[in-house]
This record gives structure tokens, C-alpha cells and sequence, in this order.
């Protein structure tokens, strides 16, 4: 049996904190008011955490703290995505063809559509019939959801890929 080490982290979770019933804090250092880090203990086996620190080293992460603040992060993004009312900020990539129907002319229009959502976009010609279409966008998972959605369901669309962040400021790195 591969024995458990644990490890002292510190976590930025100052907004998961609250989440937490009392009794799944039991065990958690007790910090001041004004300090944003708590300390706790993680348990996991000896090969598990070998594969942490190269990809701690493999990332240039700081720590195993930066790390774990990252993965929490993705995981409460994860949940905002899943919160119509979350706020998200990111990126649509689409790729498509421009010789079936012009679905150039549909993006636009539903881009003016959601202007509150699309911040910003980028077209790059990527040969004679396809094109590539970024666009940067902010707001509330469901209206992002449902604008990608729509987006995507356009004919002559090839790909697309949705990827979402944290809005700035949100649960800073320490």
C-alpha cells in the first residue's frame, strides 16, 4: 500500500470559503480576519503527488499552492458555467467556409445581436474558401451558452471551441 503524505497548502478560497458547511472546516488552521490565505491539509498518494510537481515544474507554477489555486479556480469555473447567471469572460474560435451560403454575413448579424456579450472579434482569411473568426466575450453564462449555440448551429460552420475564464479580479493569485 502506497502511503498517504500530507501536505500544507495555501489556497486563495476566501469566496469558496463561505460555500463550506462549519463542519467541513473542521480541521482548517484558524488565520486573522485580514489574512486572504488559508492553510489546510491535502491527502494523496506519494505517485499522484510526483505527477503535481512535474507538472508544477513543467508549468513554471511558483508552488504546489499555485497550482491548487489553478485547479480550484478551473473547478469554480466549471460551476459558474453552469450558474445562468455566472459571470464568464472568453473566447469563441470558429472556423468556416465562406463558399457555402456566406455564413459571414449570419456571424455579423448575430454578433450586433449580442454586442453586450462580444467585446471584440478577429477575422483572419485562412485560404481561399475557410476563414477564422475569434471573438472575445463577456457576460452571463446563459447569454454566452446561448450565443455560442447559435453561432455554431450556422451552416457552413466547420469547428468551433468555446473556451471560458474567470472575469479579472476574480479570486487574484497571491
Amino acid at each position: 500500500m502506497i502511503p498517504n503524505i500530507i501536505y500544507m497548502y495555501s489556497l486563495n478560497v476566501r469566496s469558496l470559503w463561505s460555500q463550506f458547511s462549519a463542519a467541513s472546516r473542521k480541521g482548517a488552521e484558524t488565520v486573522p480576519e485580514d489574512d486572504p490565505l488559508v492553510r489546510f491539509g491535502i491527502t494523496m498518494e506519494c505517485d499522484l503527488l510526483e505527477r503535481v510537481d512535474r507538472l508544477v515544474e513543467a508549468r513554471g507554477l511558483a508552488s504546489r499552492s499555485a497550482f491548487f489555486r489553478r485547479l480550484a479556480r478551473t473547478a469554480t469555473l466549471e460551476d459558474d458555467f453552469e450558474n445562468p447567471e455566472g459571470e464568464l469572460v472568453g473566447t469563441l474560435t470558429i472556423v468556416y467556409s465562406h463558399d457555402r451560403i456566406n455564413p459571414g454575413q449570419a456571424l455579423t448579424s448575430l454578433q450586433h445581436e449580442a454586442l453586450h456579450c462580444v467585446t471584440a472579434t478577429l477575422h483572419i482569411h485562412l485560404d481561399e474558401g475557410n476563414c477564422l473568426e475569434v471573438l472575445a466575450l463577456k457576460g452571463a453564462s446563459r447569454e454566452i451558452r446561448e450565443l455560442s449555440r447559435r453561432l455554431e448551429s450556422l451552416r457552413g460552420i466547420k469547428t468551433s471551441s468555446l473556451c471560458l475564464a474567470a472575469p479579472a479580479g476574480r479570486d487574484e493569485d497571491s
